[in-house]
């Protein structure tokens, strides 16, 4: 299950990385189309949106497993330490049942906007662009945030590029 589940968050870091490459690339060419040859895509600005909902999902859920979330901590910190040890121990069920809630509702918008199609590309579904993302990036944060529970951080393990190895 684990060599699963790290496969699954490699072919995530690689597909985040695909994305942003593509999606950088795309909007190069369009302002070189759009400044020296008054020629835009029609379609550039939208699919680059669409990348970057996908890259989005898929990174936070890949920094869910690694704990790199911003976190709001101000007031924690002021709090003694047995109520603060109570706190982040519901934080985990609670973020657990938001992200249950987003998977379902997520899933929900992505079958009732299957059939409408993107403004300018037309063969590609909003439902697929915009809505399935925030379905597979949201259980992918639950299955990341029960896993960071329960085996040592990747941001705990001591990471060469810290020493400057």
């Amino acid at each position: 299950m684990r060599k699963a589940l790290d496969m699954l968050n490699r072919v995530s870091e690689y597909m985040v990385i695909a994305l942003y490459t593509v999606m950088i690339s795309l909007m190069t060419v369009q302002v070189i189309l759009r400044k020296f040859f008054s020629a835009p895509l029609p379609w550039a600005e939208e699919a680059s949106r669409i990348l970057f909902v996908w890259m989005v999902f898929i990174g936070a859920a890949l920094a869910t497993y690694a704990r790199r979330h911003i976190v709001v901590d101000f007031f924690v910190g002021y709090l003694p330490e047995k109520v603060r040890n109570w706190v982040d121990k519901l934080v985990l069920p609670t973020g657990g049942i938001v992200l249950l809630v987003v998977v379902y509702y997520g899933w929900l918008l992505t079958m009732e906007t299957w059939h409408r199609k993107a403004f300018t590309l037309p063969w590609l579904s909003q439902g697929l662009a915009f809505y399935l993302p925030v379905t597979i990036g949201s259980a992918l944060m639950l299955i990341n945030m029960a896993r960071s529970r329960l085996e040592p951080q990747p941001s705990e393990q001591e990471n060469p590029a810290d020493k400057g190895v």
